[in-house]
């Protein structure tokens, strides 16, 4: 008897270390879950640079030139560089952001993603399902490898970054058949110009037609029932308003540095460097 309280107290003891080893071992693997919680930037421009890693003047000349391109062909491009990728997969992470900011034109999914995790070395191109064939998964390793990857390892991130912007732009451009000096200039691509005569653009004069009539219309209704010289004056100034106001709404449609809804295909390529 005097020899089994030892044994027990010893057993007690074993159990209370068991059970101490188990709570630590389940706050380790809880860990992981909060961590994974990722947090992604959110989209003020074409260029989101929350790694402070490019000057001011690089980040606007992107801003321009993508902006240029958005506007001559649709198609955009989005850039972001950021810390670290706080444990995701660079793959996982460049398509959850993808998504989030809806690069492209919804429906024709013409958009690209160039993400880049300082501190954790990775990069990857991500291409929209609508120019996969201009950017496919061979060219999109062929950036990252020989046209990015050098310059990021010398240290030169904002050259780097440039650097493959313009490669993707160049490869969107000659999809579009259109060359980069004219994107510059403000030409609109013959291929973005078809897909605007074949929808929304072609019924531009119909619609403005139709508002010219009406108003004609309207006009002479209400100059019989409220005399020619006082209603006249009246309703033209109101009908002009109306039409300026119209004309004010279409010409600002130019969104700026906004997405279009677009989706990615899941094409491209990550590397590191």
């Amino acid at each position: 008897m005097r020899h089994a309280l030892p044994h027990s107290s010893s057993g007690g003891f074993s159990m209370k270390r068991y059970l101490i080893f188990a709570m630590i071992l389940a706050c380790l693997l809880m860990r992981p879950c909060a961590v994974r919680a990722v947090e992604y930037p959110a989209q003020d421009g074409f260029v989101v640079d929350t790694a402070g890693v490019l000057d001011e003047a690089t980040e606007q000349k992107l801003e321009d030139t993508i902006n240029a391109l958005d506007i001559s062909t649709g198609a955009q491009i989005g850039v972001a560089v950021i810390p670290t990728l706080d444990g995701e997969t660079v793959d996982n992470y460049a398509v959850k952001l993808f998504e989030k900011w809806g690069i492209g034109q919804d429906k024709e999914d013409n958009g690209v993603l160039l993400v880049v995790a300082v501190k954790d070395r990775k990069m990857r191109i991500e291409v929209g399902y609508g120019l996969e064939g201009a950017i496919p998964d061979i060219r999109a390793k062929e950036i990252t490898g020989t046209i990015i990857g050098p310059k990021l390892k010398a240290g030169d991130m904002a050259g780097g970054v440039a650097d493959g912007v313009n490669a993707i732009m160049g490869d969107i451009c000659k999809e579009y058949g259109i060359t980069m000096d004219e994107v510059m200039a403000g030409k609109i691509a013959d291929k973005a110009a078809r897909k605007n005569s074949d929808g929304s653009g072609s019924m531009a004069p119909v619609i403005l037609f139709i508002a010219i009539f009406g108003g004609l219309i309207a006009f002479f209704i209400i100059g019989f029932k409220k005399g020619w010289l006082k209603a006249s004056s009246g309703d033209a100034a109101s009908g002009a308003t109306w039409s300026s106001t119209g004309w004010d709404s279409s010409s600002s449609s130019d969104s700026g540095s906004d997405f279009g809804g677009g989706d990615s295909g899941g094409g491209g390529a990550s590397d590191d460097w």
